[in-house]
């Protein structure tokens, strides 16, 4: 096996002369050069937007200042949190003042004949006095969204966070979820004061009904419950209840088991989500560490780097072939000395000793030629990218539980529905008072798990008697009802819901609850398995870097083709300092630099010498907490050393009496000569995996353990800090020393036993546990730890605790996801739009919908608009619908419609965006409610992209969740740098797709383009471009011996009178005058080259 691919490593490689590697570097910095100048110009722009943003921003906050409508600044957290204790303020204050209006109903009024007579009927006092308390909770919501909103805006701004002190970001940035807490409690306060006054606000629904209802913008809020009277449930013509919640369009069916008097259910549509950002597949975890080159974002930069990465691997593929080229010789030799000295022995009739068969000669360097290192640059470039994707983007690292929602996959769209239990206090209504028992400080007590409760009322055969003495009185008494009535539907929940119908256009819902639920995941109780798992999140950094030399080098002493395909320092430093795709965010950064050193203050801590004089009592103290946990279990010092000598000194017994021997100097100086310390006597065992004690954990302690690691002391040096600093690298390498033992070959009888005993722990703990769904080789942890790894983690306990079931431990974890574990049936009519799912539990409701049911594109275009040049167009189709944004220097806006077929005189929009929208997160962001302007009365429902489930915007990940149709991911500098060039000419030049741009490969991007003023005949002209140039070409397909690769070819034409650089230099070849021509607004070009970032639709198209 290792032949061939020898040969066939003989016949990849070729070799570059002296002269055309000059040839190549001059070209390459020419071209660094070229690319330059379009690259500067967009930072100018970008420049001058900056600038007219800041002054914007400016305004803003003086509008803010002027207007004096209570709101607070977005930027201090202080003002948010006294913003929210204003709100509080007037919340409890409306409820102490409010007076139960149905105490003054006077129904005979109407009789009395006095001229000052006053109409108490309750017709009248209804219309007067009853006061709408939903309008405070309407407006407390719309400023808690509104302050939220502004919130956002600020964490997005990178020089806003980067400008204000780091305390007050971090905080900051605990705003957001504390905002959606206010709004739930919020709701729950409105809830008690209507529960609490039933006869004021709710309305009667018949003899066993109550209701309340109201609708807004933001929510929908509606409490339904039963009359405080008695009922006899199991008496009922139907041996369950049905109810018809229309203000949040949805009914229940509660079974008999849950049935109980004063049964309240609190039911909330919320047009927002305020829980998904709580789940744990929210947000990507990115190693923003690894700065990988596909994530570089400019071209002068990724130019520069693949540049330098070439010109390395040319370097060591040199040096490699020398060193095989000098052993092949060394070796050679040794063979001739022996052939010699064999011959010369059978001259002699001696027999001598064999010779070594002569090793394959290497391939040699011509004279005066280098390797070209480019084919091996692409192999390894290409792989090091896979390795980052599927590192970090892949579904298999995000760890779901079974059942569980990926929100990386799918999309909550249409808000959240809560329906829940609450907990009524008792109250009574007299003619002239009313009581209330008010109990645990007013809070209303929500109940989620009545049903779960009710089935151990079920397992004592209670349910069952109450179920037969009411089967026998079923009856439909309304036909347009659609009730559950097998014996096995009754237990249940079943709801339906009404969807809206532009949210089921092109793929149907998915209906799951967000749950927080503790989990119990197995663990083992050895130690080395929590430390090994700890030890490798701290090293994540080094340990990815040298997992990816080892990746992508594979033995490059045997095979020239697999060359050493790591960086050198120098090229991981520039990658360190470029703008990278995949780095940390600003509140990442801000959170990295804000270390402990902020919040204690080391001034006051002394660095002493230690061998100067003896220590004082207070010093030797200090050094024995810190030192003492730094130092392993099994290190021994001077005095046990002494101690041990003494006791193994043999003792003489004496039969008389006892005398003091007196000793003089010289035999007292012989005695202590005869011990001699030596470090190399360490010879106690040590644990296979280390175990330190815990370090107390004071102030005083933490003050000197932070200024030691700040201190520029060298190690081993005799003072404190040195002395720390020692032994903090002598416990790391202890603590590094387990990963040998991951890395040794097991044997497969070892293997087996692993199994069987694994086997065996497993099904032990089936037994044991109600939940079996968790398997050891699979268990979940809170650290960031592969599958693989964590697999191999998991079979080393099981081995080390000797499959024993005693050692197996369970430990619980909280956990908040979306999941469709206690849906147990759902059904979905599409004629009606009503959704109808059975449950065993309430809660949080959601519709998921996939992310990328419009990925990818099927054509995309970029031109003016004919009515107002000074608008821009970019219409994108997808499979089910056309998009068509409107770029102005006031932002972006469009609309939703189907793809024409034909002409329509008046097509239907699904969707209108009318204002421009000049925050592109606004523009793509789930939340449904958006302020065009900062006045809280401008507050309304804006039709936005993903909120209708027209999501056209690619996240990181979106590679590894479209699963429909041909695409390739780009190049991504080289991508951006296209989308510069199409916003400097898009007023010269219409830019279109080409249909054989989602066929070539990451470096080769086809698109077409044509002048405005050529007539439609002429046709598109293609152009291909790649990171290193640009030209115009005619592309075919050739045949191909595999299915899945395509092999295009690219023939260039007569319009290619030179090399050109890149597409701005390509465009000045057609036309001299474009520089002259090009766009030159600040606002319009950084708006359209934004959008087209987050579209890339040359990557997904």
């Amino acid at each position: 096996m290792i032949k061939p691919k020898q040969k066939q490593a003989e016949n990849t490689l070729n070799f570059l002369t002296e002269e055309e590697c000059l040839a190549q570097e001059k070209r390459h910095m020419q071209r660094l050069q070229d690319v330059r100048i379009s690259v500067a110009f967009i930072h100018n722009i970008n420049k001058e937007y900056k600038e007219l943003k800041a002054e914007k921003l400016k305004l803003e906050k003086w509008n803010d200042y002027t207007a004096c409508d209570g709101m607070p600044r977005p930027d201090f957290p202080g003002e948010i949190r006294h913003y929210l204790f204003k709100l509080r303020h007037d919340e409890h204050n409306a409820a102490v003042a409010d007076v139960n209006w149905p105490l003054a109903i006077n129904e005979q009024s109407i009789l009395s004949h006095a001229p000052d007579r006053q109409d108490l009927t309750r017709r009248n006092l209804e219309v007067i006095m009853k006061a709408d308390i939903g309008k405070l909770y309407e407006k407390t919501v719309q400023g808690l969204l509104h302050t939220h909103m502004r919130v956002e805006r600020v964490l997005r701004n990178d020089e806003e966070l980067f400008s204000m002190p780091s305390l007050r970001a971090l905080e900051l940035a605990k705003i957001p979820g504390e905002l959606y807490e206010e709004i739930e409690t919020f709701f729950d306060k409105l809830a008690y004061r209507v529960i609490c006054a039933p006869e004021a606000y709710m309305t009667n629904k018949g003899n066993m009904f109550l209701n309340y209802c109201y609708n807004c913008s933001n929510f929908n809020f509606q409490i339904w419950g039963l009359h405080d009277v008695p009922i006899r449930f199991q008496y009922l013509r139907l041996p369950l209840m049905h109810s018809d919640l229309k203000c949040i369009e949805a009914t229940i069916q509660l079974p008999l088991s849950v049935l109980s008097d004063n049964l309240t259910l609190r039911c909330v549509h919320t047009f927002f989500d305020p829980v998904s950002h709580l789940a744990k597949s929210y947000n990507l975890n990115i190693d923003t560490e690894t700065n990988p080159t596909c994530g570089i974002l400019e071209i002068d930069d990724s130019l520069m780097s693949e540049w330098m990465a070439q010109t390395e691997i040319q370097d060591q593929l040199t040096t490699m072939m020398e060193a095989q080229m000098e052993d092949y010789k060394t070796t050679m030799a040794a063979i001739d000395e022996a052939l010699a000295a064999k011959q010369k022995k059978q001259g002699e009739n001696v027999k001598g000793p064999p010779v070594p068969k002569a090793p394959k000669m290497p391939l040699a360097i011509p004279e005066g030629k280098l390797p070209n290192a480019y084919p091996l640059f692409l192999k390894q470039n290409r792989q090091e990218c896979t390795n980052f994707f599927n590192e970090n983007f892949h579904p298999d690292n995000i760890n779901l539980l079974e059942n569980e929602v990926n929100l990386r996959r799918y999309i909550i769209v249409g808000g959240v529905i809560s329906i829940v239990f609450v907990r009524k206090p008792r109250h009574t209504a007299f003619e002239k008072f009313n009581l209330t028992l008010h109990e645990d400080g007013r809070v209303l007590q929500v109940v989620l798990d009545q049903l779960n409760r009710s089935r151990q009322l079920s397992s004592t055969g209670q349910y069952e008697e109450e179920l037969g003495s009411t089967r026998q009185n079923i009856e439909m008494t309304d036909s347009d009802l659609k009730l559950h009535l097998e014996p096995n539907e009754l237990p249940f929940y079943f709801i339906t819901f009404r969807v809206p119908k532009q949210l089921c256009l092109w793929s149907d819902p998915m209906v799951c609850q967000f749950i927080e639920e503790e989990i119990e995941i197995p663990t083992i109780e050895n130690d080395f398995v929590d430390q090994e798992l700890e030890k490798k999140n701290k090293k994540k950094n080094s340990r990815k870097e040298k997992g990816k030399k080892a990746a992508t080098r594979s033995n490059g002493d045997k095979h020239i083709d697999e060359a050493p395909s790591t960086r050198q320092s120098e090229q991981h430093q520039l990658n360190g300092t470029l703008v990278n795709m995949y780095r940390e965010t600003a509140m990442d950064t801000i959170r990295k630099r804000h270390t402990e050193t902020e919040l204690i203050s080391t001034e006051s801590v002394e660095n002493f010498e230690l061998n100067v004089g003896p220590l004082t009592r207070q010093r030797a103290t200090l050094v024995k907490k810190i030192c003492i946990p730094r130092i392993i279990s099994s290190f021994k010092f001077p005095q046990e050393f002494k101690d041990e000598h003494t006791e193994e000194q043999p003792t003489k017994k004496t039969t008389g009496p006892i005398y003091r021997r007196r000793f003089t100097d010289s035999v007292a100086t012989g005695v202590i000569k005869e011990f001699t310390l030596s470090y190399e006597d360490q010879t106690d065992p040590e644990r296979l995996f280390p175990l330190f004690p815990e370090p107390e954990v004071s102030n005083k302690v933490r003050k000197y353990v932070i200024a030691s690691r700040n201190a520029e002391v060298p190690t081993f040096h005799e003072n404190l800090f040195g002395l720390l600093k020692t032994l903090d690298g002598i416990k790391e390498k202890y603590e590094e020393s387990p990963k040998k033992l991951e890395q040794q070959t097991v044997a497969p009888a070892v293997v087996t036993m692993c199994k069987r005993r694994a086997s065996d722990i497993r099904e032990s703990s089936n037994r044991a546990i109600t939940r079996p769904n968790f398997d050891i080789d699979n268990r979940e942890s809170d650290n960031d730890v592969s599958p693989q790894r964590s697999k191999r983690i998991s079979s080393a306990a099981i081995e080390y605790s000797r499959g024993t079931p005693e050692s197996l431990q369970f430990e619980s974890n909280n956990v908040k996801h979306w999941t469709t574990e206690y849906i147990l049936q759902s059904n979905f009519d599409r004629e009606t739009m009503i959704l109808t799912l059975k449950t065993d539990r309430l809660g949080n409701f959601g519709f998921a919908f996939p992310r990328y049911t419009h990925f990818p594109f099927r054509h995309w275009c970029l031109g003016t608009n004919e009515e107002n040049p000074d608008e821009l167009f970019f219409t994108l189709d997808t499979y089910h619908v056309r998009v068509v944004f409107i770029i102005s220097k006031d932002g972006i806006r469009g609309h939703a419609t189907d793809v024409p077929k034909e002409y329509v005189a008046k097509p239907v929009r699904y969707m209108e965006i009318e204002k421009p929208v000049g925050d592109l997160a606004e523009l793509r962001k789930v939340n449904k409610y958006i302020l065009i302007t900062y006045n809280l009365l401008m507050l309304f429902r804006s039709q936005l992209f993903q909120d209708n489930n027209l999501n056209v915007f690619a996240e990181a990940d979106a590679s590894f969740y479209i699963n429909q149709g041909y695409f390739c991911q780009k190049h991504l500098a080289a991508e951006l740098h296209i989308y510069d060039a199409m916003t400097m000419h898009c007023k010269l030049l219409k830019f279109n797709h080409s249909d054989w741009n989602r066929l070539a490969t990451d470096r080769d991007m086809v698109l077409c383009l044509r002048a405005y003023k050529d007539s439609l005949e002429i046709g598109d002209i293609t152009v291909r471009v790649t990171p290193e140039a640009a030209t115009f070409v005619e592309v075919s397909e050739l045949c191909s011996d595999t299915l899945d690769i395509f092999n295009l070819h690219y023939q260039p034409t007569w319009r290619n009178m030179g090399t050109y650089s890149d597409l701005h230099q390509l465009i000045n070849s057609m036309n001299p005058n474009a520089t002259d021509a090009q766009n030159r607004d600040a606002g319009q070009m950084f708006y359209l080259r934004k959008l087209l970032e987050e579209i890339r639709p040359l990557s997904y198209s």
